[in-house]
């Protein structure tokens, strides 16, 4: 797992670590295209949108820049099958993702069927074909050790990040002790960490959780995390930055 150094960016690279997330039902085209525009001219990394609808625009807005495209599939909750998944992960592939983010199944975790749950993860794994694979945990809803079984699972069968939580508003989690949990958990893995659904105040929040262990932020709130850089390092949540 890459641990993240925040002593060596500035509010002019801190983009690189940064992924704009446009999730909300209503998104119109407009709204997608002016949110590239300014994910493109800000050095963010990537941009997701919530389905693989929108996926033609973002691959066009996108065109010619460094930002990657990718998309939302399933539910927040992760409760559709594996099966179904693997569907619309073909879908979004076709359309032009190059980054997948689904929830796993939180239903099957709840009634402690692990064997329902590494099989969802396997085929999410198979679906997502040549490309990068975010699985989103929930942690708010799941225990510590759950939190660790979803992250072996998710080191067992090659998925590239794990999310904290589902990016769906509510903004339940994550919290620093769970963010430092996976990191143990995954420190000796090739499993990324990516801190989403950051509830509010999102920058405090967004430069504590990479300091816990992230090593990305999932955010519709990108520009303004990016934008108060300067304002957490004065404050001493972003350490002084370390000539390279």
């Amino acid at each position: 797992m890459k641990q993240l150094d925040l002593s060596k960016y500035t509010r002019e690279t801190i983009g690189s670590v940064l992924e704009y997330s446009i999730n909300w039902k209503n998104v119109r085209e407009a709204e997608i295209r002016e949110a590239c525009a300014k994910a493109i001219a800000n050095g963010i990394s990537r941009f997701y949108v919530n389905t693989p609808y929108f996926l033609p625009i973002l691959t066009d807005a996108l065109a010619g820049s460094d930002v990657v495209p990718g998309c939302f599939i399933g539910t927040s909750s992760g409760s559709f099958s594996g099966e179904m998944k693997k569907v619309e992960m073909e879908e979004g592939i076709a359309l032009g993702a190059k980054v997948l983010v689904s929830a796993i199944n939180t239903t099957a975790i709840a009634v402690d069927d692990w064997a329902g749950v590494e099989a969802d993860i396997r085929t999410m794994r198979e679906g997502a074909k040549g490309v990068e694979l975010v699985a989103v945990l929930g942690v708010a809803y799941l225990t510590d050790e759950q939190i660790r079984k979803c992250c072996r699972l998710c080191a067992r069968y090659g998925v590239d990040a794990v999310a904290t939580s589902a990016v769906n508003g509510l903004f339940e989690g994550p919290s620093v002790d769970q963010v430092l949990l996976m990191a143990d958990e995954l420190k000796d893995t090739d499993v990324e960490i990516k801190a989403s659904a950051i509830p509010f105040p999102y920058a405090q929040n967004a430069y504590t959780l990479l300091r816990a262990g992230a090593s990305a932020v999932i955010s519709w709130d990108v520009l303004d995390i990016r934008n108060d850089f300067d304002t957490m390092r004065e404050i001493g949540i972003v350490p002084p930055y370390a000539e390279q």
